[in-house]
């Protein structure tokens, strides 16, 4: 029957081989962190580019009725004065006019009361259209711009996530490097042994 002896360098070898094998297990791990650490952090942020997308388009949405609304209001010339002053109170509600105010100037009428022809009336009344138009537009670009920083940001943080992902390199790299490392540990520990009179 044979029997295992352990010597020196039994030992040596197989405490190269855990040496090794611990060394990939490292390098596997510390690869595997990076990877759903930075897929993690992308989900995060592609959830976040997905409600501003949402949001933008909410917003684009409630613009657009905001509009076909706006442009409901619109008047021409054929409008009865009694719409006029109804549509334009409608629009400014903190104009309080009298119905006589925007009739076509009386003679009677008091120099201190608001005298609007009808051709007046209209373009006032769409103008204010266009007033109300340029809010809405710009209510919607401000929250466009807002939705967009945050789709920027999150774009940026999830490429710098995968850029620090990619820092350690693939994972054959990764244990192209470790083995460099283990053969450079190797050699100077041999040199020590043999500095020390143990070649």
């Amino acid at each position: 029957m044979k029997t295992f002896t352990l010597d020196l360098h039994h030992v040596v070898l197989y405490g190269l081989l855990a040496m090794v094998s611990f060394g990939a297990l490292g390098v596997l791990h510390s690869w595997r962190v990076d990877v759903n650490a930075a897929k993690t952090k992308s989900a995060v942020d592609d959830k976040i580019i997905q409600e501003a997308e949402k949001a933008e388009q909410l917003r684009a949405d409630q613009f657009q009725a905001q509009l076909k609304f706006l442009q409901s209001l619109r008047v021409t010339a054929k409008t009865p004065p009694a719409d006029l002053l109804k549509r334009l109170q409608g629009l400014e509600p903190a104009m309080s006019v009298l119905p006589d105010q925007l009739v076509a100037p009386k003679p009677d009428a008091p120099k201190v009361n608001l005298s609007l022809s009808p051709a007046q009336q209209v373009y006032l009344d769409n103008r204010l259209v266009d007033c109300k138009e340029c809010d809405s537009e710009r209510t919607k670009l401000k929250g466009d711009v807002v939705d967009g920083k945050k789709k920027l940001a999150a774009a940026e943080d999830k490429a710098a996530e995968w850029k620090k992902a990619a820092q350690g390199g693939s994972l054959w790299t990764r244990f192209k490097r470790r083995a460099r490392a283990f053969g450079e540990d190797a050699v100077v520990i041999e040199l020590i042994r043999c500095a020390a009179g143990h070649c």
